[in-house]
């Protein structure tokens, strides 16, 4: 394992975590902001990042979190990524709302 693989996230939750330190306000703002049908819209720009990144093709860890909370035996990276994506925006939910800001 290589020291790069070592910084890969291993579950949803650091991936999310990770995400949302990296991510701008403007960017958290605009996925807070869509509605939970219209997250599929980010798996081209977000969700090819978190496939490339945390390199979800060969990081097991990080699959196997995304096939726990998605209670699917067998998913591929294009799910894996929007299960992420989804979580992030669960998260920024309450972040926003906890926060007071008006959505």
């Amino acid at each position: 394992m290589n020291e790069t693989t070592k910084k890969l996230p291993k579950s949803v939750d650091q991936a999310v975590d990770r995400l949302t330190s990296e991510l701008s306000f403007t960017e958290k703002t605009m996925i807070v902001n869509k509605s939970e049908e219209e997250l599929i819209d980010l798996q081209f720009t977000l969700g090819e990042y978190i496939r490339k990144e945390y390199r979800l093709d060969e990081n097991d860890d990080l699959m196997e979190s995304c096939r726990f909370i998605s209670k699917v035996d067998k998913i591929n990276i294009g799910h894996a990524s929007f299960i992420i994506i989804l979580e992030l925006w669960k998260k920024l939910q309450t972040i926003f709302i906890f926060k007071g800001f008006d959505k």
